[in-house]
């Protein structure tokens, strides 16, 4: 409220899949919940608040919504304009992203009208099942943590270890390279993308395996901290390209299609089916 935000987010409690606290981490979101609500009533602040959403099952999912709304009306805060889903990133990236889908349109189904936020959804291929499923926006550092754990993603693909030490042998680590090679020149052809020498901005020509293997020393080169930088902005440079990808498919009526290219061999392939199955 002092820096007269837009919008502030509720302090929550999110949760791993197998806490067993859960009940105990909502509520104390919705303490904090109905804190925030009574402050900004008291002051009578603009600034909208964003609750948030947790839950592991529909029927969690939905108690959760009927709480907070209950909490907005008690407050005169209006209609729950805007949302977050909290504890989704656990889910899908240990192996439940059918549920984590499930949560999302859940949520959607209870609040057809608002603005719905999934918190930690943004690598490259989730945020677009989040998408499908129902979220506006989405938020992550994985663009960045990433990139100090040595890896680069490329659009429709799994993240690649650029660390020769995490193969088992140099043929190994070789092939990969080439693999990434090979999805780059074809991403340029078939969809227009590019990158940049990160340092100086320069564009790099991706038909050229010249320009290329430079493009991919400057990702693994372990002698100083700059290949680091590099894989920071190529993850961030790769999300960005999606979302401006997401948002033509949208305009362009055939977003289903776009996602579906995309997650068709990755494991979220059955959580997409599943939605898509269930629209």
């Amino acid at each position: 409220m002092k820096s007269r935000a837009d919008v502030g987010v509720v302090l929550d409690h999110p949760f791993l899949p197998e806490a067993d606290d859960k009940a105990d981490r909502i509520n104390t979101t919705l303490k904090n919940t109905t804190v925030m609500l009574r402050e900004l009533a008291k002051r009578r602040a603009a600034m909208q608040l964003m609750p948030v959403v947790h839950g592991h099952s529909p029927a969690e999912v939905r108690d959760c919504v009927a709480r907070i709304r209950r909490l907005m009306d008690t407050y005169g805060a209006g209609g729950m304009a805007r949302v977050g889903i909290g504890s989704l990133a656990p889910l899908a990236q240990r192996g439940n992203a059918h549920l984590a889908a499930c949560v999302i349109r859940t949520v959607r189904k209870e609040l057809p009208d608002a603005h719905i936020h999934c918190f930690s959804m943004g690598s490259a291929l989730l945020m677009l099942l989040a998408f499908f499923c129902g979220a506006d926006t989405v938020d992550s550092q994985s663009w960045v943590l990433s990139a100090g754990f040595k890896l680069a993603q490329l659009p429709g693909h799994y993240v690649v270890r650029m660390a020769r030490r995490d193969y088992r042998t140099d043929c190994d680590f070789k092939q990969s390279l080439a693999c990434f090679s090979e999805r780059l020149r074809m991403l340029a052809d078939e969809e227009g993308f590019y990158v940049k020498d990160w340092v100086t901005g320069e564009i790099l020509r991706l038909d050229s395996r010249d320009e290329r293997d430079q493009y991919i020393r400057s990702l693994v080169d372990m002698r100083s901290n700059e290949n680091v930088h590099n894989r920071a902005c190529h993850n961030l440079w790769v999300y960005n390209f999606e979302v401006r990808k997401a948002r033509q498919a949208i305009t362009e009526g055939r977003f289903e299609e776009l996602v579906a290219s995309r997650l068709k061999d990755t494991r979220y392939r059955r959580a997409f089916e599943y939605a898509r199955g269930n629209g």
